[in-house]
């Protein structure tokens, strides 16, 4: 049987747990990652967003020169969008991470982690990969338990986005709080047992996604 896509994994999550994974201008790498091709309606019915935050997020990988366009065959009113090949090289290459991360701990060099991995794929693409609540959630499962400094520290959204995502992951039972007894003034963060088995899921369909990667 053949893997569930990245795109098709981040669905699942996403309507499991009931928030957001992907950033809409990943989610649009991924979708021409997966399937070579796409005219921007097919585009626009997978990211899940309002059209004007569609087209800015296009219209911004188009003018990084992410991704290029060319006339439908079947329709020259039509563009059908494609990766640049530099893009292509950097997502072959960046994307297999799944098969060498190691979380909650386990591994042994912490460049190997969900954190390190995703930074570096975001620099190389100069794009956000993740929902802001999406990535407190892997970073507590990277690490099992961070403080709220911790976690704002890591954050790449402002102070006020990133309180808001914290409050509502709590708001829907997805992170426990705990005291940190060493220092009362602080707390700390960890997830709940439904939230870790779903992403115990979602971490398996993606070592089984990376795995039936082509060869780079």
């Amino acid at each position: 049987m053949l893997a569930r896509s990245k795109s098709v994994l981040a669905d699942m999550i996403a309507e499991n747990l009931g928030i957001r994974v992907l950033s809409c201008e990943y989610q649009i790498l991924l979708e021409l990652f997966e399937n070579s091709s796409a005219t921007s309606g097919e585009l626009s019915s997978r990211c899940h967003v309002a059209l004007a935050t569609f087209q800015k997020s296009l219209g911004n990988l188009a003018a990084r020169q992410l991704i290029g366009w060319e006339r439908d065959d079947a329709d020259g009113r039509r563009r059908t969008w494609r990766l640049s090949t530099d893009t292509h090289d950097i997502l072959t290459q960046e994307l297999r991470f799944p098969v060498m991360w190691e979380p909650c701990g386990r591994r042994a060099d912490a460049e190997k982690g969900i954190f390190g991995s995703v930074t570096r794929l975001q620099d190389l693409l100069r794009t956000k990969v993740f929902s802001g609540e999406f990535q407190i959630l892997l970073w507590l499962y990277d690490e099992e338990c961070l403080t709220t400094g911790e976690l704002l520290a890591r954050s790449d959204t402002s102070p006020g986005a990133f309180y808001m995502a914290l409050k509502r992951l709590a708001d829907l039972r997805l992170i426990d709080d705990l005291p940190d007894h060493a220092d009362r003034r602080r707390k700390l963060h960890r997830l709940t047992g439904k939230t870790r088995a779903a992403l115990d899921e979602f971490y398996i369909g993606l070592r089984e996604w990376a795995n039936n990667l082509p060869p780079p």
